[in-house]
Parts: structure tokens; C-alpha cells; sequence
């Protein structure tokens, strides 16, 4: 039952953010996504070091101590998790600049707005922080 909760979830959020053709698809697909659901669970309980004590988390990864902050399939859990949305953010980042390369639209609904504004936001931060 939670499966179905989390792929509309994932499916919601990623549409969202990235658009229909560079989204996840686990609720049409639950068998894609039951193994990324379990890695979740794996790693929702140890999301507060990573999260709130990045630092502390990576010492605790150079001296191998990371068994302190998690048990040992929590890094991998947060790798899938990780490839995934780095895929779907490529995905939409190939979309926008093949469209600015051809000069062309992107279909409504295949328009990654939200992912092209937080960009369009980091990079002109970044501009400015570069001529500061």
C-alpha cells in the first residue's frame, strides 16, 4: 500500500519539477520503483546527519566511521536516490539547451519551468558572488 503512496508522491514531485517527459513513472510502473522505495525507507531514518551535519558526515566517511551515523546500506540507499534525480535533472537540462541550440519550443508539457527557474536563479547568484 505505501508503494502506491510513494510512486504518486515521486511521480507528483518530479512532474512538478521536471515536466512530464523527464518525470518518474512508478505509479504506472510499481515494479520500477519498488526497489528505490525500499532504498527510501532505508534511508528516511538517517536523513539528519547528511542534511543538518554535512560536515560531521563527511569526516565521519573519511575515517570510516560512518557505521556511527547509519548502518552500512544507508549510502548506498542515498546513491540510487541520488542517480535518479541527477538523471531526471539531466534529462530536463538536455531538453532546455537542445531547444535553445534548434532555436525551438519545448511542448507545454514537456517545459521543465521550475527546474529552469531554480537554475536560472543558482547561476545568476553565482554570477553576481563571481563579481563581488
Amino acid at each position: 500500500m505505501y508503494d502506491i503512496f510513494h510512486a504518486i508522491a515521486i511521480d507528483f514531485i518530479s512532474t512538478y519539477v521536471f515536466e512530464l517527459r523527464h518525470c518518474s513513472d512508478y505509479f504506472r510502473q510499481p515494479d520500477m520503483g519498488r526497489e528505490l522505495f525500499q532504498d527510501y525507507q532505508i534511508l528516511k531514518e538517517y536523513q539528519f546527519w547528511p542534511q543538518e551535519m554535512p560536515t560531521f558526515t563527511e569526516w565521519a566517511t573519511k575515517l570510516n566511521l560512518l557505521g556511527f551515523v547509519g548502518p552500512s546500506g544507508v549510502q548506498e540507499a542515498g546513491a540510487v536516490i541520488e542517480e535518479l534525480i541527477l538523471r531526471m535533472q539531466d534529462n530536463a537540462e538536455m531538453a532546455i539547451q537542445e531547444a535553445k541550440r534548434k532555436e525551438a519550443l519545448i511542448e507545454t508539457e514537456d517545459q521543465p519551468i521550475v527546474h529552469a527557474q531554480l537554475r536560472d536563479s543558482l547561476l545568476k547568484d553565482q554570477v553576481s558572488k563571481n563579481n563581488k
